[in-house]
């Protein structure tokens, strides 16, 4: 795995039936759905399923 430096991440809120933007979002940039509490991360140019935390929730 390559080492990537992450600058100047968006933070986006939103619900649902909004569509995350891509043009100009930056790698490692955030999105949270307010109305569902799903959270996704764009990474690789497309918006995944942010793990992160539920993964650490699991370990506990």
């Amino acid at each position: 795995m390559a080492i990537k430096l992450m600058t100047t991440i968006h933070r986006w809120n939103g619900v649902s039936s909004d569509i995350k933007p891509v043009s100009g979002t930056a790698e490692g940039s955030t999105f949270h759905y307010i109305d569902t509490g799903e959270e996704f991360i764009f990474t690789n140019g497309m918006w995944e399923d942010d793990l992160r935390l539920r993964n650490a929730l699991k370990e506990v």
